[in-house]
């Protein structure tokens, strides 16, 4: 058992990667993702597993990603020249993290000192059905995107 206050620890972590496609200053496309962990709460020697489960304040992890795609109001503009664009964007995320053990839930779940909850945030304003995102995909891909390799003016970054 537990003698004196308990040794503590806190330690998170996160990563990310993302990119841009643009057609001389003008962005066409940009997406990423990331993701990160943490924990928190008692650890160490000389604890019983049980005792170590029901102290830990929290550990979770969670994860995310979105894309963008840029293109000319205008379909005839030329990419690199156009003032005015429209957009379209979709994204989303999820994660896990132990559950609090003073919630007032009174689940047997919440009371499991092993519980674990999860969730996930779908897109919900980009979603569009299949054949018209290949549609508005092919468009964009066919459209600004080679046009601007044509000319010799489209970069990636990232």
């Amino acid at each position: 058992k537990l003698k004196g206050p308990a040794p503590v620890l806190e330690l998170g972590g996160g990563t990310g990667a993302g990119f841009q496609i643009v057609c001389g200053d003008r962005a066409l496309a940009s997406g990423g993702g990331g993701g990160g962990g943490g924990a928190f709460g008692a650890f160490g020697t000389g604890l019983d597993r049980e005792e170590v489960v029901r102290r830990n304040g929290s550990i979770g992890g969670g994860s995310g990603g979105g894309v963008q795609l840029f293109w000319p109001s205008n379909l005839t503009d030329k990419p690199w020249e156009a003032l005015h664009w429209k957009s379209w964007s979709t994204g989303g995320g999820g994660g896990c993290g132990t559950c609090k053990q003073e919630s007032d839930d009174n689940s047997t779940q919440a009371k499991d000192p092993r519980c674990l909850t999860c969730g996930n945030k779908f897109d919900d304003v980009g979603a569009v059905d299949k054949d018209l995102g290949q549609k508005v995909v092919s468009g964009w891909r066919d459209g600004p995107l080679r046009r601007c390799y044509e000319a010799g003016k489209l970069a990636v970054i990232g």
